[in-house]
């Protein structure tokens, strides 16, 4: 029992982990990226990722209208009680790749005749107010 015993706590350092990476991506590519509130690089980028759960994505490019959106992460079946518990301490090493995609819409400025009016129809609105 005891050489039982001594292997086990001999072989747990040699126990697998779970690695878990997001890759995330945009048409266009080269987009600024901010997964919630901090910067993590351009499109395409892979980060790790440590919880399931909601993620806030903030993607910016010069051109592009900025894409405010979120994902929901799914846990796999090993990220649950208990089994997360034997998917840390089991052989080998499982690997969780989840991939988000978004699509940037041009920015479209209104020509100046157009802003022009909107402010003086603006500055008509707040003078009303007062």
């Amino acid at each position: 029992m005891r050489k039982l015993l001594l292997s086990l706590v001999l072989c747990l350092p040699m126990a697998g982990c779970v690695e878990q990476k997001m890759t995330i991506t945009s048409e266009p590519s080269g987009a600024i990226v901010r997964v919630s509130d901090v910067e993590v690089g351009t499109t395409p980028c892979t980060i790790p990722w440590t919880f399931a759960g909601d993620y806030s994505f903030i993607l910016s490019k010069p051109g592009y209208q900025t894409l405010n959106d979120h994902a929901n992460i799914k846990p796999q079946w090993y990220e649950l009680p208990p089994m997360d518990l034997f998917a840390q301490i089991s052989p080998g090493k499982i690997e969780d790749n989840r991939y988000v995609h978004f699509k940037l819409e041009k920015l479209v400025v209104p020509p100046n005749q157009e802003l022009i009016k909107q402010g003086l129809e603006m500055r008509k609105e707040t003078n009303a107010i007062k």
